[in-house]
C-alpha cells in the first residue's frame, strides 16, 4: 500500500515538473510583456505601430533540412542568395496565430524575401486545418522532434529570424509582432545592407 502511494506521488511530481517545464517559458514571456496597467503589450491587439526590438547577430544561421506539409524536403541552403524570414510557431500559441495573417500577407506580397514558418512538434492534421480554415499559402516546415528549434535556442515562441543572402542572421525577434512591427522587422534587411 505504501509502495503504491509512493509511486503515485513520484509520478505526480514528475508530471508536474513536465507541465512546468513546458509552460513556464510562456508564462514568463506573458509576465514580461505586461505593463503597469496589467495590459499585455507587444502582441497583436490591433495596435499599429511601435518599436521592434531585434538583435543583429553576426552568426551564421544553423543549417537544417525539414519536410513541408506536402512531404517535400526543404533545406535552408536551398535559399542561399536570397533573404529568408523564418518564424517558429505552434497552433496552440495565441501570440503565434495572431501573427500568421501578416506573415501570409508578406508571403503573398511583392517582396524579394523567402517566407518559411517552422511549426514545432505538432500534428500535421492540426496545422493543415488551421492553414485551410484561414486560406494561408506560406510554407510550413515540420520540426517534429524539436531539433531545429533547439538548434536555434527557440524557447518561448513566437520567434522570428531574418537571414541575409549569405546565410547570416541579421534580425532576431522574440515575441509577437503586429503588422507594422513585422513590416519594420522585414526592413531590417535594408538597414544592415553594406555594413
Amino acid at each position: 500500500m505504501k509502495k503504491n502511494i509512493l509511486i503515485s506521488v513520484v509520478v505526480l511530481i514528475i508530471a508536474a515538473l513536465v507541465v512546468v517545464f513546458l509552460i513556464y517559458p510562456d508564462i514568463v514571456q506573458y509576465l514580461e510583456t505586461r505593463n503597469d496597467t496589467g495590459r499585455v503589450t507587444g502582441v497583436n491587439d490591433g495596435y499599429e505601430g511601435g518599436e521592434v526590438s531585434a538583435e543583429r547577430t553576426e552568426s551564421l544561421a544553423y543549417e537544417f533540412t525539414l519536410y513541408d506539409l506536402d512531404g517535400n524536403s526543404v533545406s535552408l541552403s536551398d535559399f542561399r542568395g536570397r533573404k529568408v524570414f523564418i518564424n517558429f510557431w505552434a497552433t496552440w500559441c495565441p501570440h503565434c496565430t495572431r501573427m500568421l495573417p501578416y506573415i501570409n500577407e508578406i508571403y503573398e506580397g511583392d517582396h524579394e524575401i523567402e517566407v518559411l514558418t517552422i511549426n514545432i512538434r505538432e500534428s500535421t492534421r492540426d496545422i493543415e486545418r488551421l492553414m485551410e480554415r484561414n486560406n494561408y499559402g506560406f510554407t510550413v516546415l515540420l520540426d517534429s522532434d524539436g531539433r531545429v528549434s533547439g538548434g536555434y535556442g527557440v524557447r518561448p515562441i513566437p520567434r522570428s529570424l531574418l537571414i541575409d543572402e549569405d546565410g547570416y542572421i541579421i534580425g532576431d525577434h522574440l515575441g509577437a509582432m503586429n503588422r507594422a512591427e513585422l513590416m519594420t522587422f522585414m526592413e531590417l534587411e535594408y538597414i544592415y545592407d553594406g555594413s
